[in-house]
């Protein structure tokens, strides 16, 4: 197994708090490919991690949003970790997504290697921990 596909594996398995979150995983396939087939590569929308984080997620209702970079370590720029909870959102339902996007710069292009996502519901609503599970 590559380092790269061990830390992605760890980062979905990794409890964030004092309780593990199960996430559910996402396709990032077409959007790596809308990433590839773009023209200008020296955009923001493809050489910054989070930029392409936040591109990948799509635009939120939330009430605030919360960013953290994490990087392997301080040699290896080319992976990186991006953690992103949108809380306060206008749901009946769901309160706050998190999301944990795993990029790996390439050619200048930061690509999606893995992106998970979990949600905690509102307060009677079902499961107020973060979870892949349903919300009433």
């Amino acid at each position: 197994m590559t380092k790269l596909a061990l830390i992605i594996l760890l980062l979905g398995l990794t409890p964030v708090s004092a309780g593990e979150i199960y996430y559910e995983p996402m396709d990032y396939k077409a959007f790596n490919q809308s990433l590839q087939e773009g023209t200008d590569k020296a955009s923001p929308r493809t050489n910054n991690p989070v930029i392409v984080a936040l591109n990948f997620i799509g635009p939120t209702e939330a009430l605030e949003q919360t960013i953290i970079k994490k990087n392997e370590s301080a040699e290896a720029s080319d992976t990186t970790v991006i953690i992103i909870t949108n809380e306060g959102l206008l749901d009946d339902s769901v309160q706050s997504v998190k999301y944990k996007i795993a990029l790996k710069k390439t050619n200048n292009i930061w690509f999606v290697q893995s992106a998970l996502k979990a949600h905690k519901c509102w307060q009677g609503r079902g499961h107020s921990d973060y979870s892949a599970k349903p919300c009433n």
